[in-house]
């Protein structure tokens, strides 16, 4: 794991430096999947060995680490809808769907908001 978090270092603070010089903020966001409990009600947050390196990472390259897991979380509750998978594929599996896409554009949409307001 040390040398995929010294690659992905390498890569973020090159994409760090081009955005500096472009006057841009770059933004990485977790999307970290999401599974229901055995009763189907509580959504629980997987393992994710690389979730610690990319925020880690993140942090030194002063780069924005959004972990969409509780914004996904909220989707559930509210309307029962997982951010992954369509009518083909197991629930809540495989790529993102329409209101996986919806949620990750609101929340980066708020995010850029607030440091526009900065």
């Amino acid at each position: 794991m040390k040398l995929y978090e010294e690659k992905l270092n390498q890569v973020l603070e090159k994409a760090q430096k081009l955005a500096e010089e472009a006057s841009c903020e770059l933004i990485v966001f977790m999307d970290d999947s999401l599974k229901k409990n055995e009763n189907g009600i509580v959504l629980l947050r997987q393992e994710n060995q690389y979730y610690d390196i990319y925020k880690k990472v993140c942090e030194k390259n002063n780069i924005i680490f959004v972990d969409m897991y509780n914004p996904f979380a909220k989707l559930y509750s509210l309307t029962y809808r997982l951010p992954h998978g369509f009518s083909n594929t197991r629930v809540g599996t495989g790529h993102l769907n329409k209101y996986g896409h919806e949620v990750i554009a609101n929340t980066i949409f708020e995010i850029i908001k607030e440091k526009e307001e900065i």
